[in-house]
């Protein structure tokens, strides 16, 4: 195969997936930034090897010996960056196109002026490009078991083409080429390596990235966006495979049904904006109140619920008394003025789970919730069957605010 033909169709792939991605991303304010990343490596990666391809003929060679190798230097340091981006793992502290491609440029003309030979040039490139590879790998196995197959796919093919890039840079230095485009077996070998690994990580970073948005939006989809619990639906969801589990292995199950008290007389008389604010701090109150292991969600207006998994019934007592008592000595601070807020709580539990669904629960317990409305508020009910409740409890449920 002609070495000219695969200097060529390394460039026109470059240079297209450069070409769709800009097409992609412009105009779109919820593409991953890694995806503009990866498009600006893409199209270095093209003009580095169109500017070899031109080396002689058309342009001078010391200008092409530092341009295309800063362009493909920069091309590989970006797409590093691009992975590191998408997979959400701490970045270099120079990441700017510009600054990295400038580097380069100095670079490149530190190594012309100082009459390195060609050869070594070229394994200084494939020892680069080979420990670049091996840290994108490194990055794409991080947290193996719950990686997606995808994931794993290119954590395992990344370092082969690795290796194989490292042997092209010990053949170079053991036996130098002819020159760029000469088209011995290991020159051709390597082009074509250099292809396959372009198609198969561009392919591959894209439905990467890909798989990155589509869990974004599945995950704001089941979200409320202003307090960042989980919404109606997605709790229902998760919450059914809760309780099936706990009742195979016989464990409690308790649900804790709030609301806050009075909250369209906080919204009327200080707006909404203030209400939005103390049902952020409520839901934070929430979080440091509860234990990792059970679930919140906000399942609409100023109504939330928490469902404690192997928890029994006092436990759960215990639990919305320590939350209720949090919330009345709390308060959020507006233009000087410091409004506070109180919340009333319904409990269900069971010491061991029945054949009951999540309906039930949340029946059972709005049940107990309106019955701590009609006593006042501000207080903690239980729906439970007497006999399911210890002493000490009842007498927590029922004590006067």
């Amino acid at each position: 195969m002609d070495i000219r033909t695969l200097f060529v169709a390394v460039a026109v792939s470059n240079l297209a997936f450069a070409l769709g991605i800009f097409l992609y991303v412009k105009g779109q304010h919820s593409v991953h930034h890694s995806i503009e990343i990866w498009g600006k490596s893409r199209f270095l990666a093209g003009m580095g090897v169109v500017l070899l391809a031109m080396r002689g003929d058309m342009l001078p060679v010391p200008f092409v010996i530092v341009t295309a190798n800063s362009f493909v230097f920069a091309a590989v340091t970006l797409s590093v960056v691009a992975f590191k981006s998408c997979l959400e793992r701490p970045l270099p502290k120079v990441n700017s196109a510009s600054a990295i491609l400038a580097g380069f440029i100095l670079l490149w003309l530190v190594l012309l002026a100082s009459g390195i030979p060609e050869n070594i040039r070229l394994v200084l490139f494939t020892f680069y490009f080979s420990f670049t590879l091996l840290v994108i790998s490194r990055d794409l196995a991080i947290g193996w078991r719950k990686n997606s197959i995808l994931q794993k796919f290119l954590a395992t093919i990344t370092p082969l083409f690795a290796i194989l890039t490292f042997v092209r840079g010990l053949v170079a230095l053991f036996h130098p080429a002819e020159g760029v485009f000469s088209s011995n077996s290991s020159q051709v070998a390597a082009m074509l390596v250099g292809f396959v690994e372009s198609i198969t990580t561009s392919f591959g970073f894209l439905l990467l990235a890909k798989e990155k948005t589509d869990r974004e939006l599945e995950a704001q989809a089941g979200t409320d966006h202003l307090t960042g619990l989980p919404n109606r639906r997605s709790f229902y969801a998760m919450a059914e495979k809760v309780i099936s589990l706990e009742k195979r292995m016989g464990n409690p199950v308790s649900m804790l049904l709030l609301d806050l008290d009075n909250f369209k007389k906080i919204n009327d008389r200080h707006g909404h904006d203030t209400g939005d604010r103390i049902l952020v701090e409520f839901a934070a109150i929430l979080r440091m109140t509860t234990r990792q292991c059970d679930f919140l969600v906000r399942l609409g207006g100023e109504e939330f619920g928490v469902l404690m998994p192997d928890t029994p019934p006092f436990s759960a007592l215990e639990a919305a008394e320590r939350i209720r008592l949090a919330v009345e000595d709390c308060g959020v601070e507006i233009a000087g003025e410091r409004i506070c807020f109180t919340v009333s709580i319904g409990v269900y539990g069971e010491e061991s789970a029945s054949g009951r669904d999540m309906d039930h629960y949340l029946r059972s317990a709005d049940a107990a919730l309106y019955r701590a409305k009609a006593l006042g508020r501000n207080r903690v009910e239980t729906e439970m069957p007497e006999e399911r409740i210890e002493p000490d409890c009842l007498v927590l449920a029922e004590a006067p605010d």
